[in-house]
């Protein structure tokens, strides 16, 4: 509080009454992390948690696992056990006639063979779809039960069919698939969400399979809640449903934001503008899922971003079913001092809203998945993205003494992966388009565009290549600048530079026109036209791909000097085309580089330096062709072993199963918190709230009309 005091008189806010917001006492300790290299750990601390209850307490073990097996069904449908098992003594005495039925049969045999005996005895269908596969899952049951261990239990939840519908919430719009890649503020959230989707489904459908549940005709479903936009400019974001590719059960579902009037909002509206429209889009989302789930609430909503949260959170409210949060990226660490200066910003941020929103949604989430540890606690160079809401202060609103416990089981580190059937080495030649390939090269390394800046004088020169969104945070113009100070490496490469747009006139807001302008003031001053090839176009996932493998083909590098990363969808698709990769040491990014083996981590404060630093690799590089090989296959290599789909939903799925339990037991302990939460949404979002109210586009309200005090 005292910190917090100090930090407002800097900016000359004396005001000792500010409201105060302090979640501490609603932190669960027994789900708390006591040591802090754990931090981050909850999918191995819950299975030990579990686990550990079997030597503490073996009568509440038995009851959560009897819980958690009872809960699998599907509708009116039981799987696993009958109504006539009632507890685990039951179940145990009912594995001696199961494995005489399971014995008479060879491990091939399909299980749909010995479902009437199953029943007869008391068990249903689920425990496998082969002899041996249902003998594997009882023996696993049978290992729980008696001396259980982490991954036993975690074998054992992988195996068991509870989990049949997901909502995935990504709500500021522009989400479709093919070209329509959201917009440059949300392209990487788009493909993430999509991913995640389809690799669901995937493992939805896989376990209901392995289950033996087949017979049952059980259509798992993954459904991604967007924003419908009517002037959608030609794409399909107008569209209330739209079939995800590549899956059988699952689509995009699209709601409209309402005015007060009750009228469809037409154009798309930047994620910091619509703060006012998630109520009411949260309530008819809820409506629209209920008839499409056939009145069966979701097992599981993710919210994805500050704004699909705080829609999770009151979805989750009213529908009673979990909420997983993933924030992606949290403007707070991005906008350094944002809070401290919320009063200047506040008119195109509405960081207020922002800040509070996060704050509701990471404490009222049933768990929190980050792609790495740095989004929850930082170093001693940068604050982590959670940290950061540890402490902080919005002057003349209110102070947070205490946001956030990071030691919390709910946070799970699980990274997302890459689409490998679009994203693959450079060396995979025969899934290759030869057409796709030689277009791409003329386009970026010959070809007169209307679209491109710079006429490359020596296109055999190494590529640098660098992709990113018009953005202050991505350093275009601090990279720019260096390249063009830097004598020597022009001598050794060329700057390949791929935005969305290049020109003045196609700015969207300020922040765009001063970074294009500055830019083209760059490549002029510093006479770049013959060292520098910038592209102003989006492209396809397809054609991003293939662009990867042929800078790759050039033993290029992928320079991403951006000020701070959350952690880099767009490095994990570089890498695993073949691409070293140079990037911030500030943020996730630096646990996915393993300097001077994939890659390089740099100071993007320092581009001089930087950029001394690439030379040097650069000329190492060319001094062996099998250096830069090394550092193709390591990049490969480690995305690969660390960064794949199907390990990431099959945790997310794994929690699920272990929060859906959690969830009902400690459901009374939860609701001081969530009345508490649910003031603070009151206080900030309600239409009469002062705070509601300075969102909306036509209001215009002053700093010292916002004040909320005690």
């Amino acid at each position: 509080a005292e910190l917090l005091d100090r930090r407002d008189r800097m900016v000359h806010c004396e005001d000792s009454d500010t409201f105060e917001i302090n979640l501490e006492p609603f932190f669960n300790s027994e789900l708390t992390i006591d040591d802090p290299r754990n931090i981050g750990k909850g999918f191995k601390f819950l299975h030990q948690f579990l686990v550990n209850k079997h030597a503490q307490q073996q009568t509440e073990w038995e009851e959560i696992l009897f819980q958690i097996i009872h809960q699998c069904r599907y509708g009116d449908e039981s799987f696993l056990i009958g109504s006539e098992i009632v507890n685990l003594a039951q179940l145990q005495q009912a594995l001696v006639p199961a494995y005489a039925c399971l014995d008479q049969y060879s491990d091939e045999e399909s299980a749909f063979t010995i479902l009437d005996e199953f029943k007869a005895i008391g068990l249903e269908a689920g425990w496998g779809n082969t002899i041996g596969r249902c003998r594997a899952t009882l023996k696993l049951l049978e290992r729980v039960i008696q001396c259980p261990d982490a991954c036993t239990l975690e074998a054992f939840l992988n195996k068991i069919p509870n989990i049949f519908s997901v909502v995935s919430i990504s709500v500021h719009g522009w989400f479709g698939q093919s070209d329509v890649l959201g917009k440059a503020e949300t392209a990487g959230q788009v493909a993430y969400v999509l991913d995640q989707a389809k690799n669901l489904e995937h493992k939805l459908v896989e376990t209901l399979h392995l289950a033996g549940l087949d017979h049952l005709n059980i259509e798992p479903q993954v459904i991604i809640l967007t924003r419908l936009i009517p002037d959608c400019e030609g794409t399909q974001c107008n569209t209330k449903f739209e079939d995800i590719e590549g899956t059988k059960f699952s689509r995009i579902l699209r709601i409209p934001f309402r005015d007060d009037c009750d009228q469809i909002v037409s154009q798309w509206i930047s994620k910091f503008q619509i703060w006012p429209y998630l109520k009411h889009f949260a309530d008819e989302a809820c409506a629209e899922l209920t008839k499409l789930l056939k009145y069966r609430k979701p097992d599981l909503l993710i919210g994805h971003y500050s704004d699909g949260n705080l829609v999770a959170y009151r979805m989750a409210k009213k529908l009673k079913t979990l909420h997983c949060s993933i924030a992606h990226s949290l403007e707070k660490t991005k906008h350094l001092f944002g809070d401290l200066y919320w009063h200047d910003l506040e008119g195109e941020y509405h960081f207020s809203s922002q800040f509070a929103a996060d704050l509701i949604t990471m404490n009222s989430s049933d768990f929190i998945l980050t792609a790495s540890q740095h989004e929850i606690f930082g170093n001693h160079d940068i604050v982590g993205q959670y940290e950061s809401y540890q402490c902080f202060t919005l002057p003349n609103l209110f102070h947070v003494v205490n946001g956030i416990n990071l030691r919390s089981s709910k946070f799970a580190i699980v990274p997302p992966g890459v689409d490998e059937h679009v994203f693959f080495p450079y060396s995979a030649e025969t899934h290759r388009e030869a057409d796709r390939t030689g277009a791409l090269e003329d386009f970026i390394f010959n070809s007169t565009q209307e679209t491109c800046v710079g006429q490359l004088k020596n296109p055999n020169l190494r590529p640098l290549l660098t992709f990113a969104p018009i953005q202050s945070v991505k350093n275009l113009t601090g990279l720019v600048e260096a390249f063009g100070q830097h004598p020597q490496l022009k001598e050794h490469c060329n700057l390949i530079l791929l935005t969305g747009i290049n020109q003045v006139s196609d700015a969207k807001n300020p922040e765009q026109i001063k970074i294009l302008s500055e830019l083209h003031e760059l490549i002029e001053k510093y006479e770049l036209e013959p060292h520098i090839r910038w592209i102003g176009q989006r492209f396809s996932s397809a054609d991003l791909g293939e662009l990867y493998r042929v800078i790759a083909d050039r033993q290029g590098l992928l320079m991403h000097c951006v000020h701070f990363e959350a952690f880099g969808l767009t490095l994990l698709e570089a890498m695993i085309s073949g691409l070293p990769v140079v990037t911030t040491k500030f943020g996730g990014a630096a646990e996915i580089i393993n300097p001077n083996k994939n890659g390089l981590l740099i100071n993007p404060s320092e581009m001089t330096d930087a950029l001394d630093q690439v030379l040097d690799l650069v000329t190492q590089f060319e001094s062996s062709d099998e250096y830069w090989q090394q550092f193709s296959q390591a990049a490969i290599h480690h995305i690969r072993s660390h960064f794949r789909w199907d390990n990431h939903v099959s945790q997310l799925l794994t929690l699920t199963k272990i929060h859906k339990y959690l969830k009902q037991e400690n459901q009374a302990n939860q609701e001081a918190l969530h009345q508490y939460l649910e003031a603070l949404y009151r206080l900030i979002y309600q239409n009469e709230s002062p705070r509601a109210k300075c969102v909306l586009p036509q209001a215009n309200t002053s700093p010292s009309e916002n004040v909320i005090s005690v």
